[in-house]
């Protein structure tokens, strides 16, 4: 297993700490199902209007952290086999997503209620991502706080695993007891789908989840704007999927882990390498890199999500009839920045449009445009190939029709964003469909190569947010691969950016609970100030020398 524990970090953690977690069911489709069902009509009641949001039924099993503690259940069913046994535990003392709720009463929170003129604590507008929804299929202008469940942090394993308390009550059960020869640990994602459980092992739904909330998602009500920033919230990183995934304290193993033999028990006695492919969806082994996959379904999902929010904008005008776009939907830092002579910005160029005009994030694009031109130039697998050649046919249009006048024209990004969003589909589909490994080590070493090459460019190394999110890919990339790094090179690189998303302090040593953002806020926001991209290229093309 991949591990990203590196020397000297930065003192950078989860910004978004404020706009963790999320639920699997959206209001008016499932955009976290398996990705071939996106436009599958909300689970009935059955799956999800008798859910059980609570954490308290896991925490009877998921709470031991060896066999011998194990309930007579999980000792029958082998459960330490094939999970860890530390999941509740973990999520309470050093996962962010287990404070998201209580951080709307802190002193953030309570900043942000006095300049934003509501309260945060009880409005929808909050609590579709600091909290678990009980009602997804209602509009979020009707919604009221007690249609969220807020006890136990208010993002608790609901949020991500499933609300449907079909799946909840059958895992638990061993097959005599529901007449079906299989458990449900083997069964097809399709059927704990149809259970309201999300099949968070495709890195494509998993990833499509983290960025409903890390970047946002319309359909659900979760759009963070100018003036939340304005009144305190923090500025929400790059999303990179792998950094985060390895930013947090684990509660779950991945399929190589030692510590969980029933997953290569299982390959093995598969009858072809397809059986395991249709239960476990993506089944890492030699033959692939694991966080490969994940940077590139990462990626491609949070442009996914952020043309949705700009389609979005575009198709809702505000109520004096101007255009939706908010100031949160373009780059910050064209704005908040030092006026330097001469400028990294300006030598970046403005191939976009006009200058003055602001820009889309930078970072949306970074890793999708690497990740497609290595496709279009690498891949054997014909799809692939052709996916990657129509790159330009998408985000790039989106960008331009964003500064063909001041905050953008409406029509023109209505059109270009649902090209965009069409071109990330299809990649999530190839992803969850293709059963030949794409991301080999050969693969994945040209990748790697691409995405340091961008990173070292002027284009992409002049702003801070494309830096990281190429970065981190970089990083993590080569953890999985296990190439050879000298330590003193990486810790000259942790000096010009973060290592991680957010730090390996997770617990408080007094309140044993995760440590929340606002005392390291600062920290962050000065790292941004003081980046500088010569010393970060360096840095970078030195480890990877």
């Amino acid at each position: 297993m991949a591990t990203l524990t590196r020397p000297n970090l930065i003192g950078l953690v989860l910004a978004c700490t404020l706009l963790a977690g999320g639920r699997v069911w959206g209001q008016a489709a499932v955009p976290h199902a398996p990705v071939g069902l996106a436009n599958q009509a909300p689970p009935n009641k059955d799956t999800v209007g008798d859910a059980r949001p609570s954490s308290a039924d896991c925490r009877r099993c998921h709470v031991a952290f060896n066999a011998a503690a194990l309930t007579p259940l999980g000792e029958s069913m082998k459960s330490n086999e094939f999970i860890l046994h530390n999941e509740s535990a973990t999520w309470a003392t050093g996962d962010v997503h287990a404070i998201a709720y209580a951080s709307l009463s802190g002193p953030l929170g309570k900043q942000m209620e006095e300049r934003l003129g509501y309260k945060v604590a009880e409005s929808a507008k909050c609590l579709t991502c600091h909290s678990v929804d009980k009602s997804p299929g209602k509009p979020l202008e009707e919604k009221k706080p007690g249609d969220f469940f807020t006890g136990e942090g208010g993002v608790n394993c609901s949020a991500c695993h499933g609300l449907g308390a079909r799946w909840q009550q059958d895992h638990t059960q061993e097959p005599a007891n529901v007449g079906d020869p299989l458990p449900w640990r083997e069964k097809d994602p399709q059927y704990k789908y149809d259970h309201g459980m999300a099949d968070l092992r495709n890195p494509a739904v998993k990833a499509r989840l983290c960025a409903s909330c890390h970047v946002g998602n319309p359909d659900e009500g979760k759009i963070i704007t100018h003036d939340m920033y304005a009144a305190g919230h923090p500025p929400i990183p790059p999303f990179e999927l792998a950094n985060y995934m390895e930013s947090e304290p684990k509660h779950w193993g991945y399929p190589t882990d030692s510590k969980l033999p029933y997953f290569k028990q299982f390959a093995s006695k598969a009858k072809s390498p397809s059986d395991t492919w249709k239960t476990f969806r993506y089944f890492p082994d030699e033959k692939e890199s694991y966080l490969a996959r994940h940077v590139a379904a990462g990626a491609v999902a949070a442009m996914e999500a952020e043309a949705a929010l700009l389609e979005h904008a575009a198709t809702h005008p505000q109520k004096d009839g101007s255009p939706g776009f908010d100031y949160a939907r373009f780059d910050c830092s064209s704005c908040h920045h030092d006026l330097k002579y001469p400028s990294a910005r300006q030598a970046r160029g403005y191939e976009d449009g006009p200058p003055g005009r602001a820009p889309l994030k930078y970072w949306n694009g970074a890793l999708p445009e690497v990740i497609a031109k290595h496709a279009a130039s690498a891949s054997d697998l014909p799809d692939l190939k052709t996916w990657g050649g129509s790159y330009a046919k998408g985000w790039p249009e989106l960008r331009k029709a964003a500064v063909a006048r001041q905050l953008g024209d409406p029509e023109k990004v209505k059109a270009a964003a649902a090209v965009t969003r069409k071109w990330c589909n299809d990649y999530l589909q190839l992803q969850t469909d293709t059963a030949a490994p794409i991301y080999t080590p050969a693969y994945s070493k040209g990748l790697l190569a691409a995405i340091t090459a961008a990173a070292t460019s002027e284009k992409w190394s002049a702003d801070t947010e494309s830096a990281l999110a190429l970065g981190w890919a970089a990083l993590a990339i080569r953890d999985d691969l296990k190439l050879p790094t000298d330590k003193g090179k990486l810790a000259n690189l942790g000096k010009t950016i973060p290592m991680l998303v957010r730090l390996p302090e997770y617990s408080s040593a007094e309140t044993k609970r995760p440590i929340p953002i606002e005392p390291k806020l600062k920290d962050r926001l000065t790292m941004f100030a003081r980046f500088d991209p010569k010393e970060f290229i360096a840095a970078l093309k030195a480890l990877g020398e």
